[in-house]
């Protein structure tokens, strides 16, 4: 406890940002060592997603205020990772140690286990294991690592693993399984975090809630602007990557749009490399819903010509505004 309190006041005493709890004082008794920091009157997120509070997080916790709050969090990594000198690693973020106030700002507290590094490039040789299970990285935990095991040097990587961690509990409210050292990220939650697109996927305003203002919004310019940044996408895919990219599931709901109806390609969960640029990868099945399908997919390739259909019938529905059918 002595060294955490030292460590604590030492690090908290010499930084300042946003997202970093503020040490208002430290009282050092024979018997008595207290820490006063500033008042979270919403308390720690880990209440919010798996406490009391949890029964109130679908009304309150709103996606855009989980967003909020890994932005607040990553900032105070940020600031702690590079522009703190020398770098700080905090080596215990978890839920529990992110708080929120009345607005939902973060700030990154607990420093007790936190280490400075002696310089950018030379993390800090840790003494033990320390952190929660759960939001420990796998070769941080397993002493098979060689590696680990005989630097035990702990760096920037292990705070960003824990905050992986912590985004999954963000964002599926499953909480992490910390009873023992076999016990890190579950394996049944697998968690790609993706750049923010505002106004969705194409599909949802062509064919979903936002139909309705498809007339207003989707002119005649941004349809053409959605169509040739789509267009663009897929030619630097098969063009300009070496081996050649097949996305294999180009559809309209995976077609995303920002606030200024750019667009980015998503999903490539059934892409495939091509081995060369005339040699299309053969495909082991059919693998996306057989509208967008070309009719000789019985011969099972990946070729290219086959995403052109696919796009020109996402097109179709930029132009009529149609939803397209399962062909059985």
């Amino acid at each position: 406890m002595e060294k955490q309190f030292i460590a604590e006041v030492k690090i908290l005493g010499g930084i300042w940002h946003n997202n970093i709890v503020k040490l208002l004082c430290c009282i050092r008794g024979k018997t008595t060592k207290l820490l006063v920091y500033e008042y979270m009157d919403k308390q720690c997120l880990h209440k919010w997603l798996h406490g009391k509070k949890k029964g109130l997080t679908t009304q309150v916790l709103n996606w855009e205020t989980r967003l909020k709050i890994a932005i607040g969090a990553a900032q105070g990594l940020c600031y702690m990772h590079h522009d703190c000198s020398p770098p700080i690693v905090h080596r215990d973020i978890k839920s529990s140690n992110i708080l929120v106030d009345s607005d939902f700002n973060v700030k990154i507290a607990d420093f007790g286990l936190a280490k400075m590094m002696a310089s950018e490039g030379d993390p800090e040789t840790a003494s033990a294991i320390v952190g929660t299970f759960g939001y420990i990285a796998r070769n941080h935990i397993y002493h098979g690592n060689a590696e680990y095991s005989r630097t035990r040097k702990v760096d920037a990587k292990s705070d960003i693993y824990s905050f992986g961690v912590v985004l999954s509990e963000l964002t599926t409210e499953e909480k992490q399984l910390t009873g023992n050292e076999d016990m890190n990220l579950r394996k049944t939650t697998k968690l790609l975090v993706y750049e923010y697109m505002d106004k969705q996927c194409l599909h949802k305003w062509l064919h979903g809630k936002k139909k309705g203002l498809t007339t207003q919004v989707l002119n005649w310019e941004t349809r053409l602007k959605i169509a040739i940044g789509a267009a663009q996408g897929l030619c630097y895919m098969h063009h300009d990557c070496s081996p050649p990219i097949v996305h294999r599931d180009i559809k309209s709901s995976n077609i995303l749009v920002d606030s200024d109806f750019n667009v980015k390609i998503a999903d490539f969960g059934l892409a495939k490399m091509m081995a060369s640029e005339g040699d299309p990868e053969t495909a082991s099945a059919i693998v996306e819903p057989l509208v967008t399908l070309p009719r000789n997919t019985a011969e099972q390739k990946s070729g290219r010509e086959e995403r052109h259909l696919q796009f020109w019938r996402s097109t179709l529905g930029i132009d009529n505004g149609k939803r397209s059918s399962d062909r059985k």
